[in-house]
């Protein structure tokens, strides 16, 4: 459980730093806060999967779920932040 859990937030971790530096130049937010968000959305990700019973903890189909949570988590604050999802000026 605990290893999963980890992995979990490596890839939260790793998908908040992609966030980060795909759109530095329009992206408000933080380094440190881009990975944040990226950790919890997998997390919620993954648990959300495992609570409505589309998959179990230790599935394969858990990370993409965790996947699915930390991209969703992180376009919902880029648009929060932005406004738009594409940002025009």
């Amino acid at each position: 459980m605990a290893i999963e859990t980890a992995q979990i937030m490596l890839i939260g971790f790793i998908l908040g730093l992609i966030a980060h530096f795909l759109k530095p130049d329009e992206n408000r937010m933080n380094l440190l806060f881009s990975i944040l968000i990226g950790i919890i959305g997998a997390l919620l990700g993954k648990f959300t999967g495992v609570v409505m019973g589309i998959y179990h903890p230790e599935e394969t189909a858990a990370y993409f779920g965790a996947i699915a949570g930390a991209a969703i988590m992180l376009a919902i604050l880029s648009f929060i932040n932005t406004g738009s999802i594409t940002h025009q000026r």
